[in-house]
């Protein structure tokens, strides 16, 4: 029986169908808000992620850029955490950017209207 791989310095080993906890990383540049977002956006991640939209709003950013290529997977909360963002930032001004998400996540962007947000 084969083990599972893991990287140097993987805090823990990546077996199938452990989760994979969402990482966020947030940074300001001038007037734009970037999120770089990996591991898993469902329902187990829903308050951390709305918390993190909140901070990264609460300064009125006029863009924020959301970097997905690290997201292995997105729900509908996610999703809808990520469409009242677009709908505050519109009303006051402001965008919201998706950057190259995966396909798969890109089909639930997609299906939830999102596809005009993606870079």
């Amino acid at each position: 029986m084969t083990q599972p791989l893991t990287a140097p310095g993987d805090d823990d080993a990546m077996t199938p169908g452990a989760p994979h906890p969402l990482g966020i990383t947030t940074s300001h540049r001038g007037d734009t808000v970037v999120m770089l977002l990996s591991g898993e956006l469902d329902m187990a991640a829903e308050d951390r992620f709305r918390d993190a939209v909140r901070a990264a709003l609460a300064d009125r950013p006029r863009t924020l850029v959301v970097e997905m290529s690290g997201l292995e997977f997105l729900d509908c909360t996610g999703l809808s955490i990520l469409i009242r963002a677009r709908n505050r930032l519109h009303r006051e001004g402001g965008a919201l950017r998706i950057r190259n998400p995966r396909p798969v996540v890109r089909r639930v962007l997609t299906l939830g209207g999102l596809e005009p947000q993606i870079l």
